[in-house]
This record gives structure tokens, sequence and C-alpha cells, in this order.
């Protein structure tokens, strides 16, 4: 009974806010020698005789077969075509985003519509590789309203996500409209007119909330439409075994690279070699014990050069210097690469232990494609059979919303979360950046402050000024980790 009381004293420590966290942690001891024994408590909750939240909310069990949906067609007080209506509001994209928004929509009395492009719940989980498991602790990594079970462990894989969020949905209850593609969004006196794949949808406000990571990007390297090997992005990566006994190069050692790459370690390859330009920044799972994650929320708060020279600390604690293995360190810190170029670190699972043994070598950046060979800066050539893009993603909004001038020059939208932009209120965007404390978590609170803006909004009239998050200014070089790069 301690332990399940401690654990619960871990979660309420998630879920305060800044001052409450620092009040928990410096009140309790117990909460601060728990941290250390968080895979413990994993252990005894899993044995004990709880009903799982799935259950108790009265949904099916994560791992059942889910049955058909009725919410993906209009409830009775939706009009059954997207002509003729103006719906209070719209979100556009059925991810962890879309459906985070929607549960504090509803909660602050707001009934949204969702309409999504793909066929089914979690496809971008879906097409990830089947050894895939979060990074982040299980604690933290959860949708508003509903954890995901304790029986899914400290790291839940991917098939334990793609079945939480098909439950989520389930459990949500709002009408999510598939197969609906939104080609082009333009203001309207009132709301918002979006021109979709199947008609003409309106509403007062509307989510975009489609994600910072949509598309898969692979460079237009020279020659690389000649290659005679196999090309692929790490989004598509599959299963790990069909790689066995072949030469393997990985382009890029950011966050889905050291992913791909502490899988790739794991079964017999004739050459593994990574090609890097300006260097990663690696990150323990881990941190004499304590799952890092966890305390990532501690850092929230703290200046960009506070937390980057708590990381690099971090980094050369539990790696050593890995410019001995020819693995360069990036000029910026976490937080400051995250501000700048929206690149989040990467976690290591296997991949530091195997460039130490000689098992990965680290190549420069990729200078062009020759045939069956690949032409390193420098003058160096490997012959891979197959080439793993590890270069990154875009949200690809430009077709949506690139003529209405809310775009940067790299693609990103210049407002996120609970800012809206003067000139079009009503519109907002949601996740459309990477955050130090992961997905989930970042959902959670960015959906929280975001329903409280368009219900202030909304309640105003439609005259409401659309707030800044509390303490975030778009701008400030040394707050609001996570925030959109400029």
């Amino acid at each position: 009974m301690k332990m399940k009381k401690n654990t619960s004293l871990i979660e309420k420590y998630i879920e305060s806010s800044h001052d409450q966290r620092t009040s928990l942690f410096l009140g309790y001891p117990a909460l601060r020698q728990d941290f250390l024994k968080i895979d413990m408590a994993d252990l005894h909750h899993r044995a004990n005789r709880d009903v799982d939240p799935v259950r108790r909310a009265g949904i099916a069990p994560i791992g059942a077969k889910v049955p058909a949906r009725p919410e993906t067609t209009p409830p009775q007080d939706v009009t059954p075509t997207p002509r003729g209506r103006v719906h209070p509001l719209v979100i556009v994209g059925a991810g962890l985003n879309g459906l985070a928004a929607a549960y504090e929509l509803k909660k602050a009395g707001i009934r949204p519509v969702i309409l999504d492009a793909s066929d089914q719940p979690a496809v971008p989980w879906r097409n990830r590789h089947d050894q895939l498991r979060l990074n982040t602790h299980r604690l933290i990594s959860h949708l508003p309203g509903m954890r995901i079970p304790r029986r899914c462990g400290a790291f839940p894989g991917r098939d334990d996500i793609v079945a939480y969020l098909e439950a989520y949905e389930r459990f949500l209850n709002v009408p999510i409209h598939r197969h609906v593609r939104i080609r082009r969004i333009d203001p309207v006196p009132g709301g918002w007119r979006m021109t979709a794949s199947d008609g003409i949808w309106r509403a007062r406000d509307v989510i975009i909330a489609t994600g910072h990571e949509r598309v898969p990007v692979i460079p237009e390297w020279p020659g690389r439409q000649g290659f005679t090997g196999e090309l692929l992005h790490v989004a598509h990566l599959g299963r790990i075994e069909r790689f066995r006994d072949r030469r393997l190069l990985v382009i890029g050692a950011g966050n889905s690279g050291v992913d791909a790459l502490s899988h790739l370690v794991r079964i017999k390859t004739k050459n593994l070699w990574v090609s890097v330009r300006n260097g990663p920044t690696i990150l323990p799972a881990r941190l004499l014990g304590i799952p890092l994650q966890l305390l990532s929320p501690l850092m929230a708060p703290l200046p960009a050069r506070v937390t980057d020279a708590l990381m690099s600390a971090t980094e050369r604690l539990s790696f050593g210097n890995l410019k001995k293995y020819h693995l360069p360190k990036h000029p910026d810190g976490v937080a400051t690469r995250l501000m700048r170029e929206g690149v989040a670190p990467a976690f290591d699972n296997g991949f530091v232990a195997a460039l130490k043994a000689g098992r990965v070598a680290v190549l420069p950046q990729v200078e062009r494609f020759d045939g069956g060979a690949v032409r390193l800066t420098g003058g160096e050539t490997v012959r891979p059979d197959v080439v793993i893009c590890a270069t990154g993603y875009s949200p690809a909004l430009e077709n949506m919303v690139g003529h209405l001038g809310v775009l940067n020059d790299r693609g990103r939208p210049i407002f996120n979360g609970p800012e809206s932009h003067p000139q079009f209120e009503g519109l907002w965007f949601m996740g459309m950046a990477p955050r130090l404390w992961g997905v989930f978590y970042a959902a959670r609170n960015e959906a929280r402050r975001l329903a409280a803006s368009i219900s202030k909004r909304q309640n105003a009239g439609g005259r409401g000024k659309s707030p800044a998050a509390p303490g975030c200014r778009w701008g400030a070089e040394n707050s609001c980790l996570g925030r959109l790069p400029a």
C-alpha cells in the first residue's frame, strides 16, 4: 500500500504546476526516494488487482480488438453533409494533439468536430517500425483523462500506443470524420472556410493539429535518383531483421537516427555506418537509475543556457568524450538547438555502447550518390546495400495555409498553441514543434492552455484576444523551451 500511495504522489507531482512541483519535491522525502524506485513501482502495479483505467472508462481494454466506431459518422446534432453549417470549432488532424485538444474543448463546453485524412486511428504510429518504444516514461506519456495501463511497462511499445489511441477515441466520443483531406483554409466573415476532399466545411475557429512530423523529408542529393541500392526514410524502416547481413548507411544521428541505430546494432550486419553532419546531442534514457524524462518538467521553466549546461554535463557524465570515437558534438546545447532548429535530442538505447565497441563507424556528411556508391565529404566512398535517411520531417502546410502568410521560411507556423495572430483570429496551430519533455506531456499541457484561450474568445463573442502562454514570449531566447524556431 505504501508503494501505491507514493506512486500516486509521483503522478500528482507530474500533473502539478512548477511551483507545486517544487513544494512537493522539497516537502516529501519519500517522493525523492521513489523516483529511484519508479521501475520497481511499475512491477508492483502490474501485479496488482485494480481494474485498468480503460475498463473503468467502460471501453475496450488495451490490446483487445476495437469494434467499428459509431463516432466516425456525424451524430444527430451534426448535419450529415459538411455544407450549410458553421461549426463552433473544427480540428484538423486526429493525432495526439487533435485528440488532446478535443478533450479539453469538450470539457470547456465546446463540442469540436475532427477532420482526419486517414482511414483509421493512429496511422502515423502504425507506420513506424514494430520495435519502436517510447523514450518517455509511461507516467508522463498519456493524453488527458485516461492513462496508459500499467501493464504496458515503463516505456510502452508501438502496438501499446496504437491500442491506447484506438481506445482513447472511443473514450473521447466526439465526431471524427475520416478520409477528409483539407486542401485550403480561407478566412470568411464570421470564421473560416475549409476546402476539403469531400466538400466545404465552415467553422468559427479552426485548430490545425496535423503535427510537425507530417511528411518524411529526404534531401535531393546529386545522383540520388540513380542510386542502385535501396533507399528509404527511417519512417518506413519496417522490421529490423530484414537488414541482417547487409551493408547499411544511416544518414543522420538525430532522435530518429539514434533510435534506428539502437535497434540495428542488435542484429548482425556486414557494415553499419552513420553519416553525421554537425554532430548529435545524445542523452541517456536513465540517469542514476531514474528515467530522465521524469525530470524534464523540472527543466521546462529554466533558461535555455542553464538547461544546455545541465544536459551537456549529463551527456559527458553518461558517455564520456564521444569525439574519441569520431562522433562530433553539436555546437548548440539541447535547449538552444530545440529553439533554433526545432531538433529534439536523441535518447540512447544501445547505440553508444555499440559505437564504443567498434560495431558502428562514423562517417562525414554525404556529398553525392554515384550508381551504387555514396561519396562523402573529404573524398571517402562507401557502397551500402541500404541507405536509411533519418533526415527529418516537414509539417507540409504550404498548400493548406501558405497563402495566408502564417508560415516562416522553413514552412512552420509563426505562432503555436494558446497564441493566435491578431490578423487571423480563430486560426490556431497545435503541436508544431518538438518539446524537451515528450509529445504526450506537451499535448496535454498545450491543449489545456489552448482550450482556455478559445473558450475566452468564443465567450467574448469572437472579440477576445488570444493571450500568450504564461511565461512565454515569442522571440525570447531563454524561455519557453521547445517553442517554434524562427
